[in-house]
């Protein structure tokens, strides 16, 4: 009790305890911070080349050797940011999951929620196809656009017989 009323009596003492002390003992304290706004993602040795080998596979494979250039330039730039981003190993582990799911008869979901992706759609991530209505001959890859404004799905489009080799056209 008298150590407080020497401080209490002692404006400098006071000082000292309650302000210099603190402060000396904080300056001594490493600032660190523990959570960063960086991306820390898992890594997976081969990631990139894995999602853009499945990708460019699996486009062939919907659209043919030759795609249509809107599907091979989205695919392209899709890639180029997912890679040069640092999310491949995050698709990757999305298609993995996914297909080990579907592989086990778990029924999988999504709604397209990879950022509207063409790639997650390649990557079998999604069933969500973002291109615009459009119809794919399972024949001859041949690929028609929709041009009516009214069809805002590809769910929307009628069935048709592809106009290059006349087998009926797969969505």
């Amino acid at each position: 009790m008298r150590c407080a009323e020497e401080i209490l009596e002692d404006p400098e003492k006071a000082k000292e305890v309650v302000i210099d002390n603190p402060s000396r003992f904080i300056d001594r304290i490493e600032l660190i911070q523990p959570i960063t706004r960086t991306l820390h993602p898992p890594i997976i040795e081969g990631a990139e080349e894995e999602i853009k080998t499945l990708t460019l596979e699996n486009m062939r494979a919907l659209y043919g050797d030759n795609p249509p250039a809107v599907v091979s330039e989205r695919v392209k730039r899709e890639l180029d940011a997912i890679i040069g981003n640092g999310y491949a190993v995050l698709y990757l582990i999305a298609q993995k999951i996914v297909a080990q799911s579907l592989k086990d008869g778990y029924l999988v979901g999504s709604r397209g929620s990879v950022g509207s992706s063409l790639v997650a759609t390649l990557l079998e991530i999604t069933e969500v196809n973002p291109m615009p209505p459009h119809l794919v001959c399972s024949s001859c890859k041949h690929c028609l656009f929709s041009e009516d404004p009214s069809i805002t799905s590809g769910y929307d489009l009628p069935d048709a017989f592809c106009p290059k080799c006349g087998k009926k056209k797969m969505r």
